[in-house]
């Protein structure tokens, strides 16, 4: 009766399962078990890991990397158009102008700005970040503030 060597364990440089490749330690020369297709090869870190050729690692994670850094770039490619502001209106001889000056703006430097005008109704606008439109006439070198609307 024939004693039969026990199998290499698991770990061993000369174990293999059959499906990674397996190094000739004694000629360094790296032999191919069961595959026959450059496709199927193991690179160095599945071999040193004895991770059969055609099991990718972290497939998911890099789908996942790759879609996100897709989204991120066509979202950054898009232009952002701001909104243009609500102007102020000037009365000058019975026309009535728009101004985008806000004088009122230097008022509010030196005293404190009340809430917004709008918020009393319920309606806030992108348009009007001052919170108030201003009618002003000018009269005899002078200009009036006749009305606030918010």
């Amino acid at each position: 009766m024939a004693v039969q060597a026990a199998p290499a364990p698991a770990g061993d440089p000369h174990w293999c399962h059959g499906f990674c490749q397996r190094e000739n330690k004694q000629i360094n020369i790296i032999t191919l078990h069961r595959t026959t297709s450059a496709k199927t090869r193991a690179t160095a870190t599945l071999r040193q890991r004895h991770i059969p050729p055609n099991v990718g690692g972290h497939t998911k994670m890099k789908k996942l990397t790759y879609i996100l850094i897709l989204t991120s770039l066509i979202s950054l490619n898009q232009k952002a158009f701001g909104t243009a502001q609500i102007p102020d209106f000037l009365i000058y001889e019975g026309d009535t102008l728009s101004i985008y000056a806000n004088p009122l703006e230097s008022y509010f430097e030196n005293h404190s700005r009340p809430d917004s005008l709008f918020s009393e109704i319920g309606y806030n606008s992108t348009a009007c970040w001052r919170g108030y439109i201003a009618y002003w006439e000018l009269k005899n070198d002078s200009l009036y503030l006749i009305e606030i609307q918010g």
